[in-house]
């Protein structure tokens, strides 16, 4: 009884299976076209040692562009991680060329030592000549000029990783002194007095924005030295919180760079501020426009906000002690947590303001507009 198997064995010709069962050839032949088809377009002619070669070669090429990129391109804003992936391969992409040197090493050298294994039914593959001294090794000197191109490939991969961290190193400390000559520009800007060099000092104000913006590390000490700048180009206010009598407020607007100063401290992104915070204590800066600003944490203690206009401020935990917000715009405002002891909000407007956790001890608000303010009690 004859036993068939399915599906049959590859290497059974269609003429030896037509002797016993002229059946089954077709199924045969159909398996020996399709084991060829998938054999040729497999191989694509290459043989089986060059193809890996192929491979390895390919693989250290994909690699080297992907070590230019991050190398060379940290900076990416359209993905935030990025510069931790540069900083994290800066630091590990010797390990990683090493791994990659080590699998090529151990590729190509199967691809130069394996003997190619023969099919079963396939003549035998005739023996060396005999040679005339007695164990003598023949190299396949193309293999062996492939694993040497391979590994100056990696050797290349390593040199230029190298000479773009070092031109990386280079270009940050070239950055990081025109950041500081442009600092430096700029504080000397807005230091020069007089009303004909405004727009000098506006100039100097807006760059030190700029300067937030492009180096974000060195945020607080711009915010220290905007907030300097305010309380410095405005007249003190009038306080009695530390037992202390001083002139009265001029009911004028903040000139034009103590404005343009303020603009600029209420656009900042609060989270490169690292601690610090902006500080306009005891400055006179009544109808003051600080729309839209950011003051979370500011200090306007024994400050002067008479007829300021706060329409889209955020003073949460701000620190007000004895602050004068009389006739000030506040409609909406946030002050959670705020420290507001002694303050004054007389005829203020505080129309759904929200003072939620906020310290109002002492505070006075006579004719204060209090309709739907959060978190206030006993008012």
């Amino acid at each position: 009884m004859l036993t068939l198997r399915w599906p049959p064995r590859p290497t059974r010709s269609c003429r030896a299976a037509a002797s016993r069962r002229h059946h089954y050839c077709w199924r045969l032949d159909w398996w020996c076209s399709r084991r060829r088809t998938w054999r040729d377009s497999s191989t694509m002619g290459i043989p089986g040692g060059r193809r890996r070669i192929a491979v390895v070669l390919l693989a250290v090429a994909v690699a080297f562009v992907v070590i230019v990129v991050i190398v060379t391109l940290p900076g990416l804003s359209w993905w935030p991680g990025w510069a931790a992936v540069g900083r994290w391969w800066a630091q590990w992409w010797p390990a990683a060329a090493a791994a990659l040197a080590g699998s090529a090493g151990v590729v190509l050298w199967r691809s130069v030592t394996s003997t190619p294994a023969l099919e079963p039914g396939a003549p035998a593959a005739p023996s060396p000549p005999a040679t005339a001294v007695t164990g003598r090794h023949t190299w396949d000197w193309s293999k062996v000029t492939s694993v040497i191109t391979a590994f100056t490939a990696l050797a290349a991969l390593v040199f230029t990783g190298e000479s773009l961290n070092a031109t990386r190193s280079q270009d940050t400390l070239a950055e990081q002194g025109q950041i500081t000559d442009r600092y430096t520009a700029a504080v000397d800007q807005i230091g020069i007095q007089g009303a004909d060099h405004l727009e000098t000092r506006l100039g100097g104000v807006y760059a030190l924005g700029r300067l937030m913006t492009d180096s974000p590390r060195d945020q607080p000490t711009i915010v220290e030295v905007l907030s300097a700048f305010v309380r410095g180009n405005t007249p003190v206010a009038p306080s009695d919180f530390a037992g202390m009598t001083r002139p009265q407020c001029p009911n004028n607007p903040p000139e034009l760079d103590v404005e343009a100063a303020l603009d600029v401290l209420g656009r900042r992104n609060v989270r490169h501020d690292a601690g610090v915070s902006v500080d306009l204590h005891g400055a006179c800066l009544e109808q003051a426009n600080l729309q839209d600003a950011n003051f979370i944490g500011a200090d306007f203690t024994g400050a002067d906000l008479t007829y300021a206009d706060f329409a889209g401020t955020n003073l949460t935990s701000a620190y007000c002690a004895d602050t004068d917000f009389r006739d000030a715009y506040l409609v909406g405002v946030p002050m959670r947590n705020a420290q507001m002891g002694k303050a004054s909000f007389v005829d203020a407007d505080l129309t759904n303001a929200d003072l939620t956790g906020a310290f109002v001890a002492y505070v006075d608000f006579s004719g204060a507009h209090l309709s739907g303010v959060h978190g206030l009690r006993g008012h």
